[in-house]
């Protein structure tokens, strides 16, 4: 009987940069269409290991914001807008990781393999991955991926102050999320709190404008994303609330 291994997908696993000390994987399907069992391991030397330009810090800061009157005659109230850095459970080895590395494949069956990347410093890994078995010729993919650190600006903050407002009347902001770093930027949680007057009367004022994307997300570098908010205060009360972004080793500037 012959043995054959194919591939789903013999594209290279291209990782781009990733945020230093993140995640990212990348899945590919090898079947059996021979009908002899096939046992596999997958090789490669992508460790991690390099030159480390810089690493990757956390960031957790509150920027205090004065937003929001319900009417002409009230004083501003606080918006909040806090970031919190993110937080990974995954475990995994430095660089590339397979998960499974090696095992045995049935005629006719097929079995997933998770390619699991992980930079820990700014080196490009570009390794060729090979998949060697007991009985066929090695499948390879190539491999491109390296470490990177994003960098959140938040341009014009200011721009959130909605001014004197009508009751019963609804105002739209917005502001701006730019990735001036040379990684991805993933924001894991954008968080609005509804946000009530200072006495706790009247309805909630804030909500997510038209066209809100909702997380998680990922800015490229060099690009930015507009985030929308709504404010419409239906009693005569300074009124406050909190925004989160959540996001992951991120250095940040507010301009």
């Amino acid at each position: 009987m012959q043995s054959e291994l194919v591939l789903d997908d013999a594209s290279p696993l291209n990782f781009g940069r990733q945020p230093v000390g993140r995640f990212a994987t990348i899945r590919r399907v090898i079947t059996n269409k021979g009908g002899l069992h096939i046992n596999f391991l997958v090789k490669h030397a992508n460790t991690g290991e390099g030159r480390c330009e810089f690493m990757g810090t956390r960031a957790c800061v509150c920027v205090w914001l004065s937003v929001c009157l319900a009417v002409c005659v009230v004083p501003f109230s606080v918006f909040v807008l806090a970031i919190h850095p993110g937080s990974h459970s995954q475990v995994a080895s430095p660089g590339l990781s397979a998960q499974p590395h090696a095992g045995t494949i049935e005629p006719g069956a097929s079995m997933p393999i998770e390619f699991v990347f992980r930079a820990i410093n700014t080196s490009m890994q570009l390794s060729p991955v090979t998949i060697e078995t007991d009985s066929t010729q090695p499948l390879t993919l190539r491999m491109l991926g390296g470490g990177g650190l994003p960098k959140l600006s938040l341009s014009h903050p200011h721009l959130l102050d909605f001014g004197r407002c009508m009751l019963n009347r609804s105002l739209h902001k917005s502001i701006r999320l730019e990735n001036t770093g040379n990684a991805d930027l993933v924001v894991d949680e954008a968080v609005l709190h509804s946000g009530r007057a200072s006495d706790g009367a009247g309805l909630a004022a804030f909500g997510k404008g038209a066209g809100w994307t909702e997380t998680p997300f990922t800015v490229r570098e060099g690009q930015s994303l507009t985030l929308p908010f709504v404010f419409r205060p239906t009693v005569e009360q300074p009124y406050s609330t909190v925004f989160t972004l959540k996001v992951t080793r991120v250095p940040w500037v507010v301009c």
